[in-house]
């Protein structure tokens, strides 16, 4: 028996305890409450003398027309807006209007007065360190108190993304550790001359201070290095609009006439077309959205790959993607990882550069029979809260979001794919006819959990199965992630599962719903002990015996769940006159109990806790960072059920 002191706290700190088990199990806010960093004094210190230094360059139309005062109008209006949204570090430190350093720009000498000369060159001097002081605050703030789940990515967004951005962001990912193997490839060599071309016009912009239409072709011979013209695509120059001056580039397909990729060059124009470049992809989506609706029958998912170069300011990469709808039409554009900045370079910024292009090119490669693969498929996201990567053949629908990017309810087709189509598919309903889900009524409802690897390696499913084999977890029915094949772009597959991890892992388990007026369903301990004070306190005894089972269950075997925490254990319960009266297992004379959530879970020992902690619960066993040894499980419901209502 686990047997724990009389002694108890006061009712209020068990109340404010079993609260706080509620909250994740890092040390972080709760959700809707997210640490964001004090950055409002500096951030609109740097916008009212950055707005004074734009105002006092406006009124010389020499000063006017020149790049670099483009790039500094776009940094003022983006760091302006910056402070009308909500402000959280991540927003902050992934600002391209903050990545790029202030500088003191070289103007003739005659256009201001020797003591406003020297205002305006210690005003720049100041915005300077205010934005190095809320980059450090944002970034501080980063460290302390990370963000949930769902947002520790490098690229949180991708997981909600069409196939071919998706792949674009893993393969970016990769880009480096590709290059170490296949330096002296080719396609790296002309993306590594490529790159050193854009930061040569960066740096000396000789070959972007003429018309916008020389730039642009000076920008074209750039690109058609590394994504050549061939017999089925070429590279066409076009007007932004009919009759406009600004020029875009497009890279075409022969047959269909679609594009694949869309570039602009972003310098000083004579004629202004009506086209913010506050904006990232404004331009872009813009030109994007008439390019597609050129043809009388628009295709109803037509992905492109968006490219925007400023010459002294960055080379980014998005993916925009059109779908035609019954009654509307709908345009979803995203920025993708790989973002350079062109301002300066000491090797690190020439490296991410030719990343940047070789993944460019080699996307672009296989865009088409990604394009064709999303044109079949039967649906597509309606929310960035829902998933679509791996679920787009309609086999696996998503009901219900009780922690978007965390848990799903979902129900099941087994007429559709699960997966992907091919080998993914069949191997995915070979083994959930199988368990024998295919007979179940089509209106049967599963949870769907995401996991992210590249946060935590490895889900416990080994744990979760054992436990599921013995009654005292969800079924675990089927895991997948999205399938990421490197032969598609002329790559050899690694069969190293250090070197390629996916951003994300599917785990489609048993719903445990929550009980109803006739039917007896699921609720935590957390809220029994919560809720029902009185219920809590006269099963104790029933559940201390029914985790005594569980937790010799895992000593036996070598295993540690980690998070044995109320909130992670789940009871079956019968709803009479207001009361929760617990259900009993036949087999085992045992209130009946299910464990959830797997993430640390794994073999005694061998396991890590995360390296933070919510430093809200005090009885954590072990360390942060530490190994999960065989006795934290026990010692962790020891600890709170100290404080269990007596």
């Amino acid at each position: 028996m686990l047997k724990c002191p009389p002694s108890a706290p006061p009712s209020g700190e068990k109340r404010k305890w079993l609260r706080n088990s509620l909250q994740g199990s890092y040390d972080r806010p709760p959700p809707g409450k997210k640490a964001r960093p004090d950055v409002k004094p500096p951030l609109n210190d740097l916008t009212s003398i950055l707005k004074t230094i734009v105002e006092d360059f406006q009124s010389h139309s020499s000063v006017c027309n020149l790049t670099w005062f483009s790039s500094l109008q776009f940094q003022y209006y983006s760091i302006d807006s910056m402070g009308k949204e909500p402000i959280n570090a991540s927003s902050l430190l992934d600002h391209p209007a903050l990545a790029r350093a202030f500088r003191f720009p070289d103007i003739p000498p005659s256009l201001f007065e020797p003591d406003h000369r020297k205002r305006i060159q210690n005003d720049f001097e100041r915005i300077e360190v205010l934005r190095r002081e809320i980059l450090s605050q944002a970034e501080k703030v980063k460290k302390e108190a990370p963000p949930p789940i769902a947002t520790c990515l490098p690229y949180p967004e991708m997981m909600f993304l069409y196939y071919p951005f998706y792949h674009y962001a893993l393969l970016r990912s990769y880009a480096s550790r590709c290059y170490e193997r296949t330096e002296e490839s080719d396609e790296f060599l002309r993306a590594k001359q490529a790159a050193r071309r854009l930061f040569l016009h960066s740096w000396t912009t000789k070959s972007f201070n003429g018309s916008h239409d020389q730039c642009t072709d000076n920008f074209r011979k750039i690109l058609v290095d590394i994504i050549p013209n061939d017999d089925a695509h070429s590279w066409f120059t076009e007007a932004m609009a009919p009759g406009g001056r600004k020029r875009f580039l497009v890279y075409r397909c022969h047959e269909n006439n679609s594009p694949l990729v869309l570039a602009t060059i972003m310098i000083d124009d004579d004629e202004d077309d009506g086209y913010e470049e506050s904006t990232l992809f404004s331009e872009l989506k813009r030109k994007f959205l008439y390019t597609i609706m050129e043809h009388p029958t628009p295709r109803r998912c037509s992905p492109v790959l968006v490219v925007q170069y400023m010459p002294d300011a960055y080379f980014l990469v998005g993916g925009a993607v059109y779908m035609r709808e019954p009654r509307s039409d709908n345009l979803i554009a995203q920025r993708l990882p790989g973002q350079v900045d062109m301002t300066e370079d000491a090797g690190y910024n020439l490296h991410e550069a030719t990343y940047t292009l070789w993944t460019l090119a080699r996307s672009v490669s296989v865009l088409e029979k990604e394009s064709t693969m999303l044109i079949s498929m039967a649906t597509h996201p309606s929310s960035k809260e829902v998933p679509f990567i791996g679920l787009e053949g309609g086999g696996i629908t998503i009901t219900e979001s009780p922690w978007p990017g965390i848990i799903y309810r979902v129900k099941l087709d087994s007429t559709k794919p699960i997966g992907r189509p091919g080998v993914d598919e069949k191997n995915n309903l070979a083994t959930l006819k199988k368990q024998g889900l295919l007979k179940k009524p089509l209106n049967t409802s599963y949870v769907l959990k995401l996991t992210y690897p590249r946060v935590f390696r490895t889900y416990g499913a080994p744990v979760h199965r054992l436990l599921a084999r013995h009654g005292f977890a969800p079924e675990l029915y089927l895991e997948f992630s999205p399938p990421f094949d490197l032969s598609h772009y002329g790559l050899e597959n690694n069969s190293d599962s250090s070197f390629f991890l996916p951003f994300l892992r599917y785990h489609l388990m048993e719903d445990l719903s929550p009980p109803t007026d006739t039917d007896p369903g699921w609720i935590s301990l957390a809220d029994l002990a919560q809720d029902a004070t009185a219920d809590a306190t006269l099963y104790k005894a029933g559940i201390q015996r029914s985790l005594e089972h569980v937790l010799e269950l895992l000593r036996a075997n070598g295993m540690v769940h980690g998070d044995m925490r109320p909130n992670n254990i789940m009871l079956r319960v019968q709803l009479r006159n207001g009361a929760r009266r617990p259900e009993f297992r036949a087999d085992l004379n045992l209130i009946d109990i299910r464990i959830i959530d797997f993430d640390w879970a794994g073999e005694a020992g061998k396991v890590f806790y995360p390296a933070v902690r919510n430093s809200e619960i005090e009885f954590w066993p072990g360390q942060d960072g530490g190994r999960i040894l065989a006795s934290h499980d026990e010692d962790m419901v020891r600890a709170w059920m100290k404080i269990w209502p007596e």
